[in-house]
C-alpha cells in the first residue's frame, strides 16, 4: 500500500512582474499553506518525498507547511510539475522508488484531473461524500489523500485508488 497526497498550491496573487510562474502567495494564501501543514501533521500525514513544482506559488506553499511537520522529507522540485497534466504527474511518481508517502504540491486542473483518473470504485458513503467534493471544486491549499493499493508506484494507474481523506482549508475554520 502506498499513500499519494495531492495538495494543491494556496491562494497566490494575480500577477507578478515575473509572470505566472513567477506568482507568489497573498496573504490568505500564506495563512492556509501554514494551516494545512499544521493539518498534515496533526493527521499524521508526513511524506517520505516531496514532489513540487517550481513555481513560485507551489514552492512558498510548501516552505510555509513543511515546519508545521517537524520532519525532514526529501524534497524534489521539478519544472515538470508546472502545470503539468495527469500524464506527467504519473510519469514523475512511477520514478520515486521506495517511497510509501509522496505528496505532490502543484496545480489544477492536473491534480484534479489527476486524482479521478486514479480512483477506483467508492468504499462507502463517506468515500462517495469526498468525491462529490472533490468533483466540485478542488480548492487553494487542499489536500487529496489517495491509498493507493499498489506495492510499487510503477503500478500506478486507473481504478488503483480510494480517497481517504479530502480536506480544505474551509474545513479547519469549522473546527
Amino acid at each position: 500500500m502506498k499513500r499519494l497526497i495531492l495538495f494543491r498550491h494556496a491562494k497566490a496573487v494575480q500577477t507578478s512582474a515575473q509572470g505566472d510562474h513567477g506568482r507568489g502567495l497573498n496573504p490568505r494564501g500564506q495563512r492556509d499553506a501554514v494551516a494545512m501543514g499544521r493539518e498534515m501533521a496533526a493527521r499524521g500525514l508526513v511524506p517520505d518525498l516531496v514532489l513540487v513544482s517550481s513555481a513560485r506559488r507551489t514552492t512558498e506553499t510548501w516552505r510555509l507547511a513543511a515546519p508545521e511537520l517537524k520532519a525532514a522529507p526529501t524534497v524534489q522540485i521539478s519544472d515538470l510539475l508546472y502545470l503539468a497534466p495527469p500524464r506527467a504527474i504519473l510519469a514523475l511518481l512511477r520514478e520515486t522508488g521506495g517511497a510509501g508517502t509522496v505528496t505532490v504540491v502543484g496545480h489544477n486542473p492536473g491534480l484534479e484531473e489527476f486524482a479521478a483518473e486514479l480512483l477506483g470504485s467508492a468504499s462507502g458513503r463517506d468515500e462517495e461524500k469526498r468525491r462529490g467534493e472533490l468533483e466540485e471544486k478542488f480548492p487553494t491549499a487542499a489536500l487529496a489523500v489517495l491509498d493507493c493499493n499498489i506495492a510499487d508506484w510503477q503500478d500506478l494507474k486507473r481504478g488503483t485508488a480510494t480517497l481517504a481523506e479530502f480536506l480544505r482549508p474551509r474545513d479547519l475554520e469549522d473546527q
